[in-house]
């Protein structure tokens, strides 16, 4: 983002992504940025319909986040991987996880893809 929009335009829409984040998901639920304009959520204890629904509203709220000059629509690519074992190290959830977002992007972004699906 930063490189294409400007660092202050980055972080203006850094911001906006946390505020829909932080508004859409549980207090318990673990969010955080792990890297240039890439989110990680942790959500325990949550059916797999139930948090594609959330993520689907989510990518719906920040389309309408207008981005740059000509105010283009924010489009967000989503990998999502849930564990069948609850004994997984936090490394190898990630690695499914962030395998499930490249296959995303690589679909044709603003998309949402579970890991195994």
């Amino acid at each position: 983002m930063n490189d294409t929009y400007g660092h202050i335009e980055g972080d203006t829409l850094l911001h906006e992504v946390g505020k829909v984040l932080r508004s859409s998901f549980r207090e318990s639920d673990v969010l955080g940025r792990v890297g240039g304009d890439e989110f990680l959520l942790l959500l325990k204890n949550i059916d797999l319909e139930v948090a594609l629904d959330k993520l689907e509203q989510v990518k719906r709220q920040l389309a309408a986040v207008k981005v740059g000059s000509q105010g283009k629509a924010l489009s967000v690519s989503m990998g999502v991987y849930v564990p069948e074992d609850d004994d997984l190290a936090y490394r190898d959830v990630f690695v499914k996880a962030d395998e499930a977002l490249y296959r995303a992007k690589r679909s044709g972004k603003n998309r949402i893809c579970v890991h195994g699906r």
